[in-house]
């Protein structure tokens, strides 16, 4: 039940604003306050961070009780369980890139669990991110997991967004054949790494072999697993 009278007090964290305004309005219409009445009124009821929000805002808006009312639901801060149901449900948009939903579910998890250990947080988004993503992008995203969250968001950033992909075979091995924004060109995958690639630490191989030999690490996988 809403609290209501001398008990109602809203500062934006303790008490969620759909509590606090059908406390005020029924505190509204027990003592018959027209509009005026309402506007002066709702100022005893706040604190905290409301009440900080209250005093920030235009003389003349502090006499519209409906400006008010508007400016207190935009600052309520939501509790942790509002993230963590946005969180878990969040899924990539069509066209979205990479590196944006990566961010996103990073500030969503930080909103559902501030000052969360590093190890813990970057293990929670690594599993978050592999069973939301296209099957499209976790070849790549496979190829980078062992290293540490922002450098797998920089990576992605770096190699640019995929956007589609379909099924080829590549020395008897089925693999990915991504596309890039702007076309895709098949030499590409026969051309050599110029620096050292992040996957097998070495210099001068084919692109196609970093994901050839995850195609072999995952068939092994499998192959373990069924026979478990």
């Amino acid at each position: 039940m809403a609290r209501r009278g001398a008990n109602l007090s809203f500062d934006g964290e303790k008490m969620s604003y759909d509590e606090f305004f059908n406390g005020f309005g029924y505190d509204s219409v027990m003592y018959i306050w027209d509009e005026v009445q309402q506007a002066k009124a709702i100022q005893f009821c706040l604190s905290g961070k409301a009440k900080e929000a209250y005093q920030s805002m235009r003389a003349d808006d502090k006499n519209n009780i409906e400006t008010m009312l508007k400016v207190l639901k935009e600052m309520e801060v939501k509790p942790g369980s509002h993230y963590l149901n946005i969180f878990n449900t969040r899924t990539m948009k069509p066209g979205e890139k990479l590196a944006k939903y990566f961010r996103e579910s990073e500030v969503l998890l930080n909103k559902v669990i501030p000052g969360l250990q590093e190890t813990f947080k970057e293990q929670l988004l690594k599993d978050k991110v592999m069973k939301s993503v296209a099957a499209a992008n976790k070849l790549f995203l496979e190829l980078v997991l062992d290293k540490k969250w922002n450098e797998i968001v920089a990576q992605f950033v770096k190699r640019g967004e995929y956007k589609s992909a379909d099924e080829v075979n590549a020395d008897g091995v089925a693999i990915k054949k991504f596309e890039r924004r702007g076309g895709y060109n098949p030499t590409n995958d026969r051309k050599r790494f110029d620096g050292e690639c992040f996957s097998y630490q070495k210099k001068g191989h084919r692109k196609s072999e970093c994901r050839k030999r995850l195609a072999d690490m995952r068939r092994k996988g499998e192959s373990k697993d069924s026979s478990e």
